[in-house]
């Protein structure tokens, strides 16, 4: 379950954002972007960052998974188009040779935090 891996990484990067902050805050939401590419299975990256959350500052953060559709751009002609596991053919010139330029990464979007000022 390569979800787990993931779901460490992100608790990873929110540690290290939360630490270069220059006030305490709590974080409630994290928001990323899983290009199709990567094979995530959602409920899976759930029941992962449930897990390695636990005993945390971010126990009670929520994750927040969007997809991003992968597309390519053929070296032959130029032509972009959308790709998808097991498609990589040029729907224009019939070549197999592309280069990906979305869907195969994982990105953290937005964390959604509350400083110790907003509960005065």
């Amino acid at each position: 379950m390569h979800e787990l891996s993931i779901a460490t990484a992100i608790l990873d990067e929110v540690q290290r954002a939360v630490a270069a902050q220059a006030a305490p805050v709590r974080v409630t939401q994290i928001e990323i972007e899983v290009g199709e590419l990567r094979l995530v299975m959602p409920e899976s990256l759930q029941v992962a960052w449930d897990a390695v959350r636990q005993d945390t500052p971010f126990a009670n953060a929520e994750l927040v998974m969007h997809e991003k559709k992968a597309r390519a751009r053929c070296r032959k002609c130029g032509a972009d188009f959308p790709a998808s596991v097991g498609r990589y053919q040029c729907p224009g010139c019939g070549a197999a040779d592309a280069e990906m330029l979305e869907g195969n990464d994982i990105l953290m979007k937005c964390l959604v935090c509350e400083s110790e000022e907003d509960e005065i």
